[in-house]
């Protein structure tokens, strides 16, 4: 299975609620913003998901992304003073909600949130109140390092 057979599969996925993308990401001009979706165990072949590839892809997908890779929730300036990002692609592709981080985060601590929140937002209902659970409930066992990752995550309302 490669990337663009996962990108593939989330393109036939009819009405999914969540989208949740764990990969790798970057700030690049040369892309405005782009997430690195890697081959079998972390090998190349990559496939880039872009503006322009999440416009196509997930057009009135879903309402809420959780993207899990550094820098996943940043914008990048554009002509005329506005800001162009991967939050502003699903923004326009319908989603309401977002999480994502402003600036690299540790594997570790990607992993531990994911699950946190995930098995708060069941025990709660609400993305918000489960993000902010989750962050205060992984915060307590975090080192300086760690903290920095965790404080990258932003809640976005799109």
């Amino acid at each position: 299975c490669n990337a663009d057979k996962i990108l593939e599969h989330i393109a036939s996925i009819q009405s999914p609620k969540i989208i949740h993308l764990a990969c790798h990401g970057q700030a690049s001009h040369s892309l405005l913003g782009a997430l690195w979706l890697p081959g079998p165990w972390g090998s190349a072949p990559y496939s880039v998901l872009h503006y322009e590839r999440i416009l196509r892809i997930f057009w009135s997908k879903c309402e809420f992304i959780f993207i899990n890779a550094c820098f996943g929730a940043s914008t990048l300036p554009f002509i005329g003073g506005s800001s162009l990002g991967i939050q502003e692609a699903f923004r326009i592709c319908g989603a309401k909600q977002m999480i994502g981080a402003l600036w690299p985060i540790d594997d570790n601590v990607a992993k531990n949130f994911a699950l946190i929140y995930y098995s708060q937002l069941e025990l709660q209902g609400d993305y918000l109140e489960a993000f902010d659970t989750a962050k205060e409930i992984l915060s307590k066992n975090l080192n300086d390092y760690e903290m920095e990752s965790l404080n990258a995550y932003v809640f976005l309302l799109l």
